[in-house]
């Protein structure tokens, strides 16, 4: 009987070992770099109290944006690069783009393997009557 006991403990401890649950890796963080096309540009207006006035969404451009590890340019529908290669840096969800006469700071509200959505400071909607305007990008990667 002491050999079945011992027979038993032995099973019950390889199968506790054999069972455990293995913890998959975390998934790699995704990052900018790539190539990204525009979706839309929606614009959510504000009055001076901060009451939302409305929203408008513009699908009308398809802006090409191609990122490096440092640099970015962009392109315009036809393919043609409407801005020169240009610096950033990426911490804490914020495009920064430092050397013009004001640093300009992008604060990225989402950034999967798939979709970049990032916010338009100080956007302007032509005939808006609006306190406030904020604008949103969204982009989906292509490479």
């Amino acid at each position: 009987m002491n050999h079945s006991l011992r027979a038993l403990l032995l099973s019950l401890v390889v199968l506790t070992f054999a069972c455990k649950e293995d913890t998959p890796a975390p998934a790699p963080k995704p990052t900018l770099e790539g190539e990204w096309l525009m979706l839309d540009q929606t614009y959510y207006s504000y009055d001076a109290s901060g009451n939302l006035l409305g929203k408008q969404v513009d699908t009308s451009d398809s802006i090409r944006l191609v990122f490096t590890a440092t640099t970015f340019h962009s392109f315009d529908k036809h393919g043609v690069q409407n801005q020169p290669v240009t610096q950033y840096t990426f911490q804490s969800n914020r495009i920064h783009v430092p050397g013009r006469s004001a640093a300009l700071d992008v604060p990225v509200t989402e950034l999967t393997a798939t979709r970049l959505t990032f916010e338009v400071q100080g956007a302007y909607l032509p005939g808006s009557t609006a306190a406030k305007v904020v604008g949103q990008e969204h982009y989906v990667r292509v490479k």
